[in-house]
């Protein structure tokens, strides 16, 4: 009994004297975590994240959410961006007659101007060149080919001889171009045949026809009278200087 007595002491003893200690060590732990960063917003509506324990207490407490609602935002549509297409020469050609030859007199010749630009890639291209005058009737009166050789612009002065044989009327001058195998362009413009000598009155106006014709009727009736006072009047000078001298 008694020995009992003297275990059961000495046990009270070590358990009070070892309590203290551990009550010490349990409250010298911290609970702590370590999350990543949220994910993208799923199209349920819901994002989530992980999270580890990083505390020194053995029981985990306090464990954050790993899961929380978010608004969906659907990906914008981008169009597919297609490869440039290389550029291709892509020619314009114009036609310009001056003023002084769009009416022509048999025997004369007819000046042109072309103009030609290359609005495509630049480089030096061979173009070919078709000059074709025809009547109101598409009778072909004259047809030439040349080649040309265009980076980016160019202008080119033709003289054409025209055959004398031509009659009266309208005429057209067509100039189209061929160039990059396949690929061609047109313009053209048109000019008057007259025969030689002869007055064309179809750019007067009336008020100048009618001026013109006033100024003649003047002269007509009005020459003579003018004409006679000056000799009245030399006449009368004659006399005057003749009479001072003698």
């Amino acid at each position: 009994m008694e020995k009992t007595l003297l275990l059961v002491c000495i046990a009270g003893m070590l358990l009070f004297a070892f309590f203290p200690y551990a009550s010490a060590q349990e409250e010298d732990c911290y609970h702590a975590w370590s999350c990543t960063g949220w994910d993208e917003c799923q199209s349920v509506g819901t994002q989530t994240r992980t999270c580890n324990y990083a505390g020194t207490c053995d029981e985990e407490l306090s464990r954050p959410s790993e899961t929380q609602g978010c608004e969906y935002m659907p990906p914008e549509h981008e169009e597919p961006v297609l490869p440039e297409e290389p550029l291709e020469p892509l020619f314009d050609v114009s036609v310009n007659i001056p003023d002084k030859y769009k009416e022509i007199e048999k025997g004369g010749n007819l000046l042109l101007s072309v103009k030609l630009v290359n609005f495509g890639e630049p480089g030096r291209i061979d173009v070919l060149m078709q000059y074709r005058i025809t009547d109101v009737n598409d009778r072909v009166i004259l047809n030439q080919n040349e080649t040309v050789a265009v980076e980016t612009q160019t202008d080119i002065i033709k003289d054409f001889d025209l055959p004398d044989d031509m009659e009266d009327g309208t005429y057209t001058i067509n100039v189209k171009i061929f160039y990059d195998e396949n690929k061609e362009a047109e313009s053209e413009s048109v000019f008057m045949m007259k025969s030689g000598g002869e007055v064309v009155y179809s750019n007067l106006s009336l008020i100048e026809l009618f001026i013109i014709g006033f100024a003649l009727s003047l002269i007509v009736i009005k020459g003579p009278k003018i004409i006679n006072r000056f000799r009245k009047k030399s006449q009368k000078e004659s006399c005057f200087i003749y009479f001072i001298f003698h």
